[in-house]
């Protein structure tokens, strides 16, 4: 399913309908922040103070990410987003342009779709299930949205956010079509992780898919 709408654009939407329609703050979890690009985009569009959460694994986007994030209410957390809580490798990416490629999973495809990314250094970062972030920073009641860019380790922001995903009611993610990184669900498998869930867009030239959980719609 297409839609004419890019990805951001639909994420403004449906926080502004939220700030619209609702007097609660909008809750918002973006994972994979790196500069804070699209951290100040869906923040701005909330219109109030929305409950705002930004995830960065790479330790060298995090001082980029605070200056862009500026006198925002948004809380920066520096962690990977992984299936156990503790620490994690973390495959740094390199070359032109290529800090955000950095994953808990080492490359696969990715070496070959993109040859001038370069992974040639191994960082240990602390890591967080989905689960135990919400917890930690206190985000106990309904998330609305949850922008998710963590190249490959979809399947373990799955396996350790059951809990959040419950009660969350959309998800904007990429889920590549080939195996990116080891291990890495693809488009094929992703909905099956996700019984409850409907997609309701999908932009494949950026791997990019945008579901909601029926169960709370």
């Amino acid at each position: 399913m297409t839609t004419t709408m890019t990805e951001i654009e639909w994420a403004q939407r449906i926080v502004k309908d939220i700030s619209f329609w609702r007097p609660a703050r909008p809750a918002i979890i973006e994972l994979g922040a790196h500069h804070g690009n699209d951290t100040v985009v869906l923040y701005d569009a909330c219109g109030v103070s929305p409950h705002y959460l930004a995830v960065e694994a790479d330790p060298r986007n995090i001082p980029l990410l605070v200056n862009r994030v500026g006198n925002r209410n948004a809380r920066v957390a520096h962690y990977a987003v992984a299936g156990h809580c503790g620490t994690v490798d973390l495959n740094l990416s390199s070359g032109p342009n290529a800090t955000g490629s950095s994953s808990i999973r080492r490359p696969k495809e990715h070496l070959r779709s993109f040859p001038e990314t370069i992974f040639a250094e191994v960082v240990v970062v602390p890591a967080l299930t989905l689960d135990a972030l919400a917890s930690v920073y206190q985000m106990y009641s309904a998330i609305d949205l949850i922008w998710c860019d963590i190249q490959g380790a979809e399947r373990d922001m799955i396996a350790g956010g059951q809990e959040t995903l419950k009660r969350t009611s959309y998800l904007l993610c990429e889920c590549d079509a080939v195996e990116m990184y080891e291990g890495q669900i693809t488009r094929d498998g992703f909905l099956d992780l996700l019984p409850g869930w409907e997609l309701i867009g999908e932009w494949p030239e950026n791997a990019n898919l945008l579901l909601q959980n029926r169960a709370k719609a």
